[in-house]
């Protein structure tokens, strides 16, 4: 006897405006939370580093990736759902007067249709996804358990021109004040912008210590880098240049001056206290 022909299912129809008006909100959302999620990170990090009121600047270190792990993590837990449910057109208001489900299409109906049919699942079906729920919120957790490691790791200069080092713990670990830095440089460098192929100037200093270990921190790494006038970071750069000896200062960068003070847009008085950081006279 033949055996009769399985008839074959229409794939999804269109969703309606509704609902891809729902799930383009809903791609928003998202990305508003992947990306908010590293601007808070950034600033708990900047809450931590600049706690003490002595920090003038802070570099983050290494220690600064350990955030990837549960950011990676809730990023693939929220992108993977929210993208099959769009591409498989799984509706939410649906569209109306259409006819969902059997005989034409799978047994997949809006969320808030009215008098929606049952549609049986079997027990172990419903086990199953159980379990996988609760393996993806157990490697949520346990991947947040690397972010206290991404807070603390950093290297931080103090108005009184002593640096101090920290590890992914909060635990300082090395600490060089004034007296045993044997050279200062302020240097003007170029850099792209991130994100783009434009060039800018800037400065950077490098402290090194009697033993040869080197910290270096860039003009945005000062508190409030660009708040003030003049801006924080250079009446930072001024005021822990007059911590240490001038015989062991020393300047990179000179002939780019005028490009950096365009790079920032400084003003007169900042230009003029530009040069002065670089002991040079208008």
């Amino acid at each position: 006897m033949a055996r009769k022909a399985k008839k074959k299912l229409h794939k999804m129809p269109k969703l309606s405006f509704v609902d891809q008006l729902i799930y383009w909100g809903g791609w928003v959302c998202l990305a508003v939370a992947w990306f908010g999620s590293i601007i808070a990170h950034d600033l708990q990090r900047k809450r931590i580093a600049f706690a003490d009121a002595m920090v003038i600047a802070a570099e983050d270190k290494a220690s600064y990736l350990w955030v990837l792990i549960p950011w990676m993590v809730f990023f693939l837990i929220t992108f993977i759902p929210w993208m099959t449910w769009h591409q498989e057109r799984r509706p939410i208001f649906g569209l109306r007067n259409f006819k969902y489900g059997p005989p034409a299409y799978p047994k997949i109906y809006p969320v808030f249709m009215k008098n929606k049919p049952y549609v049986w699942v079997s027990e172990k079906k419903e086990k199953d996804k159980r379990i996988v729920a609760l393996v993806l919120l157990l490697i949520f957790l346990i991947s947040m358990l690397f972010y206290p490691l991404s807070l603390y790791g950093r290297e931080c200069l103090l108005s009184d021109g002593t640096v101090e080092q920290y590890n992914m713990f909060n635990r300082k670990v090395e600490e060089a004040p004034s007296g045993q830095i044997s050279a200062v440089n302020f240097k003007v460098y170029k850099h792209n912008v991130r994100k783009s192929y434009q060039k800018r100037w800037d400065v950077l200093i490098t402290l090194t210590t009697a033993e040869g270990k080197k910290y270096s921190f860039e003009y945005r790494d000062f508190r409030d880098a660009f708040d003030g006038d003049p801006c924080n970071w250079l009446t930072a750069m001024l005021q822990v240049k007059g911590r240490y000896v001038p015989d062991i200062i020393t300047y990179t960068g000179m002939d780019d001056l005028e490009k950096c003070i365009s790079s920032n847009s400084l003003s007169e008085t900042e230009a003029n206290m530009l040069y002065q950081l670089f002991d040079l006279s208008v």
